[in-house]
Formats: structure tokens, C-alpha cells, sequence
């Protein structure tokens, strides 16, 4: 992608915050009252990719006739990558670059 698109426009990290209310809910829903959210790693990182995959939607995908945020802010989206890792305190996270169709003056 870099040799064919150059350098990116757009760089961003998505991270777990591990005392979110959704995140502890969903430890409490499951584990009862004043479970903790790293407990069960298996429920913490599903609750996560939820949330992961409900942002990267919103940024790059049309609903209900309406162009996501990528399509009315920055043009559209040529290309996209991202890489998911677990942080040292197990937590996950996602770095992402997108490729506009937009330049970075057109967008400043």
C-alpha cells in the first residue's frame, strides 16, 4: 500500500479503556457485581472488537443513504490498513492508516 499510495493522510490508534461503563458492564453482566474487566480475556477483547468494528463502520461505511465520515470529511477512502496488538497490560488496541481522496491541504 505505502509503494502504491505514498504516505498516508490519516494515522490513528484505536485503545481499550479497560474502566469504561461498557466494558465494565458487560464484566459485571457476565461475572456479577464488582467482576473485573481483565477476568475473563476472552469476553474483555469480544466486548473490545465490537466497539472496534462499530467506529471503523462508522468512518468508512455508507448507512441508511447517508456516506460514512470518510466519504463527507475527507473525500472518500482509497485504501486502509490496520494492525490489531495486545499492550503489554493485555489490553487491546488498533493502529490504522487511511489513504484519502483528499490531499492534506485539501482537508486543512
Amino acid at each position: 500500500l505505502f509503494e502504491e499510495f505514498d504516505t498516508p493522510q490519516l494515522f490513528g490508534t484505536f485503545t481499550c479503556d479497560d474502566r469504561s461503563d461498557g466494558q465494565v458492564a458487560a464484566a459485571e453482566h457476565f461475572g456479577g457485581p464488582k467482576a473485573k474487566t481483565h477476568k475473563d480475556p476472552v469476553l474483555f477483547t469480544m466486548h473490545w472488537k465490537r466497539q472496534w468494528n462499530r467506529f471503523w463502520n462508522w468512518v468508512v461505511t455508507s448507512r441508511k443513504g447517508r456516506p460514512g465520515w470518510a466519504e463527507r470529511k475527507v473525500g472518500g477512502v482509497l485504501a486502509w490498513c490496520w494492525v490489531f496488538e495486545s499492550q503489554d497490560r493485555g489490553t487491546p488496541r488498533t493502529h490504522f492508516c487511511i489513504w484519502t481522496k483528499h490531499s492534506i491541504e485539501q482537508m486543512i
